[in-house]
């Protein structure tokens, strides 16, 4: 789970954290990265969709 708190938002810290993760990723000789993000967060997922992330699968469920 990763997250940052509102207060400290819009400072680049979200953009930086993924970089730091790209850069990993490149050096555990990994060609993707994937996450989650819930489906309600529009602002999230304009984030990543901003950073060039590509929304490839859903996952739905029913509750019973």
């Amino acid at each position: 789970e990763l997250g940052v708190a509102k207060n400290f938002r819009g400072k680049g810290i979200g953009r930086s954290l993924i970089a730091k993760t790209k850069e990993i990723a490149r050096e555990k000789g990994l060609s993707e990265v994937e996450l989650d993000v819930w489906a309600f967060n529009d602002s999230a997922v304009k984030f990543y969709h901003d950073l060039g992330f590509e929304t490839y699968r859903e996952l739905l469920r029913l509750k019973v």
